[in-house]
């Protein structure tokens, strides 16, 4: 909100109008932000696209059953359309 108060009063001094304060500034752009209910809406297909990415640090965990330590990675996938999520674990013996 800051910077876009300062770029509010950049623009008016530019233009030698005179500004409001960063507090009425912020006050009259919550007011605008209730009034417009601004969303951001990304044009796609159902299906089209989805976006993957390993998540967070690497763990480790203890198997039981083979008495190892072994290593973990959780991979995660969204459908950017439907905003599903999709969450696996992999793992190796470590």
């Amino acid at each position: 909100m800051l910077l876009l108060w300062e770029e509010y009063v950049f623009s008016c001094k530019a233009k030698g109008k005179e500004y409001c304060s960063y507090p009425t500034f912020c006050l009259l752009y919550r007011k605008y932000r209730v009034k417009i209910s601004f969303t951001n809406h990304i044009k796609r297909k159902p299906g089209e696209i989805i976006e993957v990415d390993w998540s967070g640090p690497t763990m480790y965990f203890y198997d039981g059953f083979n008495q190892t330590k072994r290593v973990a990675y959780l991979f995660v996938a969204t459908l950017p359309y439907s905003q599903k999520n999709l969450c696996r674990s992999y793992y190796k013996n470590g």
